[in-house]
């Protein structure tokens, strides 16, 4: 039997061996930050939720700070954003953007540093765990500014991980561990699996009481906080819980999918997994110090919890776990560290295999990086639009003449984009934005008010065409239920789509029933042809 290695001695100085492979992961670490930042995600521009953190915050106002969104704890995010919006408004999404790339790079350190302490040799902790860096199925977590509260939550959870592992009574470290927990609670929901991440762990190498220090005082601050913010929960178009069977087959799908997105490729993903089981069955058969491999067997073990309670919380959004970026992203992060064990002991049996079992991590570094830009439908050309349309927009002269109610994103209204102009957060739109010009009309063509229908509701026949005149009202209603398999941002929602004289489309607008059932126009002269979004529901209009 092969000798179990055993970790360095605290004070032993690191050999040239170990600082050779760290400094490598260092200087990857350092290119990659501005690889993501001027090239790999260079198209994206602000989008969906991070809207609500722009437009819908104050960071002066407690409530602000501490109300939930979709559920989560957000005080962090929104701090940040604040922070952030009050320095450089709309002129520039690379600030946003440097907070995240970083705080991801971070926490692929952290990752590292998971696996050292579990005495996973230098190079193959760093060859690991530079599969996290330029994770491209991963990227939502990686681009898009916004998911600062993913990435905040699984980094101040790892510093909470690394800063308990360790014997002895409570000291110093194990205060900072708190700190950091508390942080994670402060980012979003996935810092609850953290917490248990942690309590396995602690309670692997420190028994049960050092377990309950860790965890219940965040559990505590947690209960108080969600007493007191009463977040409720996201909206549930379909008015039932997920059968047993759907939940499973949520969190079975996460399997393949976490295989497939750590290997950028299925079967590379198959490989690896191969070498996870076959580096785990030696683990168990070479009896190792189970205290050192707890916070890796924990954190895989999190990954399971993390899809169960997504499952519990979202089966709505998506039925299957693999539609979903940032889910993807957690599951190779809580994943990795088991794998680098695996791996490390593989080669620790036999060190002639080391260049097959590593090969797979080398393919999925390289494979992984065409993940990047290829989120269909919001890719580089959605954001390019995206941008163009809403600064053009902002500096029209259309957007003066129509009630400041007008909401042509969710998150905004016009008179709050309005006011952004005179303060000089929102820059001048940019070359090529002239093309966007037609489409304004329709963003600002109608404001949705919380009332219900009024008058005679008629079935809509395609082809239906309303031609808008200021101040005219319209309401809506939905003569069915939608299909089960209609994703939910589809249900309940009229589309409008302008069309010029020819019948050509020129933009379209969602209005979803929840926001509203009557919708007042802002403008004349508009022909619109209004549908359901969801496809096969029926549409009602009121007059």
């Amino acid at each position: 039997m092969a000798a179990t290695a055993t970790a360095a001695p605290p004070n032993e100085p690191a050999s040239g061996h170990e600082r050779v492979a760290l400094w490598v992961f260092v200087a990857y670490l350092v290119i990659a930050g501005p690889l993501v930042l001027f090239w790999l995600g260079r198209y994206h521009w602000f989008f969906g939720d991070e809207w609500s953190f722009l437009a819908e915050r104050d960071g002066a106002d407690l409530h602000d700070l501490f109300r939930s969104h979709g559920e989560h704890w957000v005080t962090l995010p929104v701090i940040s954003y604040r922070l952030l919006y009050n320095a450089f408004g709309l002129r520039s999404y690379l600030p946003y953007q440097a907070v995240l790339v970083c705080s991801h790079l971070v926490c692929a350190g952290l990752l590292r540093v998971v696996m050292r302490r579990a005495d996973v040799r230098p190079w193959t902790a760093t060859i690991v765990a530079s599969v996290f860096v330029l994770l491209g199925p991963g990227e939502e977590n990686i681009v898009w500014a916004f998911q600062i509260a993913f990435v905040f939550a699984l980094l101040f959870g790892l510093m909470h991980l690394i800063l308990s592992d360790h014997d002895g009574p409570v000291d110093r470290r194990d205060w900072l561990a708190l700190a950091a927990g508390t942080a994670g609670l402060m980012s979003s929901g996935l810092s609850l699996v953290m917490v248990v991440v942690v309590g396995m762990a602690v309670f692997i190498r420190r028994g049960p009481k050092m377990a309950a220090w860790h965890t219940l005082p965040l559990v505590a601050l947690y209960a108080t906080w969600y007493t007191l913010a009463d977040p409720g929960g996201i909206a549930n178009p379909y008015g039932r819980s997920g059968t047993p069977a759907e939940l499973l087959r949520f969190v079975w799908s996460g399997v393949p999918a976490g295989l497939e997105a750590v290997g950028g490729h299925l079967v590379i993903g198959l490989a690896l997994g191969a070498i996870l089981v076959v580096g785990l069955a030696l683990v168990v058969r070479t009896d190792p110090q189970w205290r050192r491999v707890g916070p890796s067997a924990a954190l895989f073990i999190g990954a399971f919890l993390f899809l169960a309670g997504t499952a519990y919380t979202r089966w709505f959004v998506t039925p299957t776990a693999d539609s979903q970026s940032r889910y993807l992203y957690t599951l190779v992060a809580f994943s990795l560290p088991l794998f680098g064990v695996a791996t490390d002991m593989i080669i620790r049996r036999r060190s002639t295999l080391a260049p097959l079992v590593l090969l797979p991590f080398v393919l999925a570094i390289v494979v992984n990086l065409d993940g990047f830009g290829d989120r269909d439908p919001w890719n580089a050309p959605y954001h390019r639009r995206e941008k163009q349309t809403i600064l053009l927009m902002a500096h029209s002269d259309l957007a003066r003449e129509v009630p400041a109610e007008v909401r042509p994103n969710p998150w905004f209204t016009v008179g709050w984009l309005r006011t952004q102009v005179d303060e000089g957060a929102v820059p001048d739109p940019p070359a090529g934005a002239e093309a966007r010009a037609s489409s304004l009309p329709i963003l600002l063509a109608a404001v949705q008010i919380d009332d219900a229908p009024a008058g005679t509701c008629d079935p809509v026949e395609p082809g239906t065409q309303l031609l808008t005149r200021a101040g005219e009202r319209v309401g809506f209603a939905f003569a069915d239920r939608p299909d089960d398999e209609t994703p939910f941002f589809l249900q309940n929602t009229i589309v409008l789509t302008s069309v010029d004289q020819s019948g050509g489309p020129m933009g379209s607008i969602a209005f979803p029933e929840a926001f509203g059932a009557t919708l007042q126009f802002a403008v004349d002269g508009l022909v619109l042809e209004p549908r359901a979004a969801a496809p096969g529901q029926g549409l009602l209009l009121c007059r």
